[in-house]
């Protein structure tokens, strides 16, 4: 549901309205409602809305942002009692609601530019589509424009800042605005991370959760994947994507420290979801597990090691053979490679079938599983594998063709 014109359903009391007159040509007022514009509107509206139904709030069934009003239900008759305990409250203090965009009875909603569901959480193509039709940015303003709306949805892309990393120069006063082939590369890989973004499914924390993380000289990149029962069958997929950008402090730390830096950041990114469960954490670093047997740690380790103590989990070393290959980035793709070929490592056992991205997105693009290779046979010696075809070799278990 939705507040009509929910600013001015704020009553100004007498002191504050001499800052709210206005002049017009036939004299002077002032405002006696709260008008739109206002600085500290929408802060004044939150809390009175959080007053009116602090008794459902607490509840866990409502969700108020600002002026839009979620009732969350289970079941039809349990839907429409809580419905009409909104409606009562909202009668009872006379505030009025708009019913053009007032919607009932949805087993999902399009909300703050997300498709919202019992299940997952997704991206609104509608609002996707109006960027992703737009041509190649021609200004600062409007490659700013891209990367804020790209931003605004970097939980559902995996190592965004590695992918986006080319882009941030531009954003400096003193640089003048070039589209280079890093920069166009990373644009591209952008939009098409952002078609191929997976559904995120809502966690239940009955079930277990596993967290991947992986640091490099481009980043920081983390994954929180959870376990969920799909036809009575254990699936796992991710719920979200969080990276960073290493500062050039910590491009000196070695490889535990480095791990164990960005294993301190992801607990605290993903702390709503990891405090008082039981997780695992993977990771593809052998040295990490030194961080708890090290008898003397300096200032940054012993402050990491006390912190990450804190959480109960447990640590498997995954090798990269065997862990799930990263989106190949335009960079590691270079010029001559196929643009309608996407390759995926599987493990032998097939299990992690499910992280793959491009999975969700297969009938979309009319891909279709291609057993044989473009370039038969792949060559036993790296020394006799081209250049571009040996960035891929640990990716050569599986392949998707247009």
């Amino acid at each position: 549901m939705d507040s009509l014109k929910g600013f001015h359903q704020i009553v100004v009391t007498p002191r504050p309205r001499k800052y709210l007159i206005i002049i017009v040509h036939c004299g002077v007022y002032e405002y006696l409602r709260m008008p739109f514009g206002i600085k500290n509107a929408p802060l004044h509206l939150q809390r009175m809305m959080n007053e009116i139904f602090c008794e459902d709030l607490s509840g866990g069934w409502l969700i108020i942002y600002v002026d839009d009003i979620i009732i969350c239900s289970k079941t039809w008759e349990e839907h429409m009692y809580r419905l009409s305990r909104v409606l009562t409250k909202i009668q009872s203090v006379n505030m009025n609601i708009s019913l053009k965009k007032c919607h009932f009875r949805f087993k999902d909603l399009k909300e703050l530019g997300h498709v919202v569901s019992g299940l997952s959480l997704g991206i609104d193509k509608n609002k996707l589509a109006k960027v992703l039709l737009k041509p190649m940015p021609q200004n600062k303003k409007e490659i700013q424009s891209f990367f804020v709306f790209a931003g605004y949805y970097r939980q559902h892309i995996k190592d965004f800042e590695s992918i986006a990393r080319p882009l941030y120069k531009l954003f400096d006063k003193d640089t003048v605005f070039e589209m280079t082939v890093d920069r166009v590369k990373a644009f591209e890989c952008l939009r098409q991370a952002l078609t191929t973004a997976p559904l995120l499914p809502v966690p239940d924390f009955k079930m277990p959760f596993k967290l991947y993380i992986d640091a490099s000289g481009d980043g920081l990149g983390a994954a929180l994947h959870h376990v969920q029962i799909v036809n009575d069958k254990p699936v796992e997929g991710p719920i979200c994507f969080i990276s960073r950008q290493i500062k050039p402090t910590e491009a000196r730390y070695g490889a535990s420290q480095m791990e164990c830096l960005f294993l301190f950041w992801a607990l605290q990114k993903f702390n709503y979801f990891l405090e008082g469960c039981v997780f695992e954490v993977i990771t593809d670093c052998t040295a990490f597990k030194s961080l708890l047997n090290m008898k003397t740690p300096n200032r940054n380790m012993l402050r990491w090691k006390i912190a990450i103590q804190d959480y109960c989990h447990n640590h498997k070393e995954c090798p990269s053979s065997t862990r799930v290959a990263a989106i190949p980035t335009w960079d590691q793709v270079g010029a001559n490679w196929p643009h309608h070929i996407f390759m995926a490592n599987f493990p032998s056992s097939g299990a992690l079938w499910h992280y793959w991205p491009y999975h969700y997105s297969l009938a979309f693009y009319g891909l279709r599983p291609y057993p044989a290779l473009i370039w038969p046979p792949w060559p036993i010696l790296i020394s006799s594998t081209p250049r571009t075809l040996s960035l891929f070799l640990g990716l050569r278990g599986g392949l998707f063709v247009s």
